[in-house]
């Protein structure tokens, strides 16, 4: 099996049971992979923090909006959104997005929104979190049908326990769109958009009055001041290994190519692709399949939503091999 990485997860519900499906924004480290864009000119993110939940961001990483990059709430404990923005789309039309965000000091509860919340991208069909790295949280999502709309994404959810920063990280892989063609563009090849969040209230100045027997009062003020900012970067780098498959050819007077379950566009991999093409031809998205693949996975006779919930158990690790 080719060395993929799965970026974006979802949940679909197939004959009334809620199944994990891996969909849509795959990036292959094979021949198949299409060329990534970055940095794509007039392409813009951004992130902002609403503190008091009244729908207007209290800091952000927009420079017209002359707001700020650090935040103040009135009490440790308090939860708080990240909102995630696409301000510019440079001209692109896409059909997906992946975004991840290194944070410290704060938490979040592993909670995150981007259909149900008003206000955010409206061709989002398969919304997708990963919280399983300590300290990042990665979201995205991809659409049956492809969009130009530039706005609010997604939101998550965080928890100011302690004083701390969120970094949004630029590149292909962390913060991009994905087109039709599967061709990733990034606002940059790399960097990062931080916003500062301070759990509690500023420091105060407490008057401390003192008098003698002589009547002669003695005001002491003494401020107290702590600033403890603390920043980590963590990265993560997690290295796939290549599983290598020997295929085995018989020869006769007409060599006929033999297709494995699953390989739907025939290219000798099994992998996500072949789910999805699998699940556009079920929408409609597709007339028909590439010739020549194996997507009757189950051998009932009928390509199904099955099929592609079967090959992309595999791919996953969820089950070794087909019915």
């Amino acid at each position: 099996m080719s060395s993929i990485r799965l970026r974006v997860f979802t949940g679909l519900l197939l004959a009334g049971v809620a199944v994990a499906v891996a969909i849509l924004l795959v990036r292959q480290d094979g021949g198949q992979r299409a060329a990534a864009d970055t940095p794509h000119a007039g392409l813009d993110f951004s992130i902002g923090v609403d503190i008091n939940g009244d729908t207007t961001d209290d800091c952000d990483t927009k420079p017209a909006t002359g707001t700020g990059t650090k935040c103040t709430a009135a009490a440790a404990g308090g939860a708080f959104k990240l909102r995630f923005y696409l301000d510019a789309n440079g001209g692109l039309t896409y059909a997906g997005y992946d975004a991840t965000f290194n944070y410290d000091g704060v938490t979040t509860p592993a909670t995150a929104d981007g259909t149900t919340d008003p206000g955010t991208w409206p061709e989002c069909n398969f919304f997708a979190t990963n919280f399983l790295v300590a300290g990042q949280a990665a979201i995205g999502c991809a659409s049956l049908d492809t969009s130009t709309y530039v706005g609010r994404m997604a939101t998550v959810d965080f928890t100011c326990t302690a004083s701390g920063s969120i970094m949004m990280s630029h590149g292909e892989g962390n913060t991009d769109l994905v087109d039709a063609g599967s061709t990733v563009h990034a606002e940059a090849t790399s960097g990062t958009e931080t916003l500062q969040i301070n759990c509690g209230a500023g420091p105060t100045n407490t008057p401390t009055h003192t008098r003698t027997p002589t009547n002669t009062p003695t005001i002491t003020n003494t401020p107290t001041i702590t600033n403890t900012p603390t920043i980590t970067r963590t990265p993560t780098i997690t290295n796939t290994p290549t599983q290598t498959r020997t295929p085995t050819i018989t020869n006769t007077p007409t060599q006929t190519p033999i297709y494995q379950q699953g390989d739907v566009d025939g290219n000798g991999d099994i992998e996500s692709v072949d789910a999805l093409l699998i699940l556009q031809l079920l929408v409609g998205l597709l007339d028909d399949l590439p010739p020549g693949g194996s997507a009757d996975v189950d051998k009932d006779t009928d390509i199904d939503s099955v099929d592609a919930l079967l090959i992309l158990q595999l791919v996953v690790g969820l089950i070794d091999d087909f019915p």
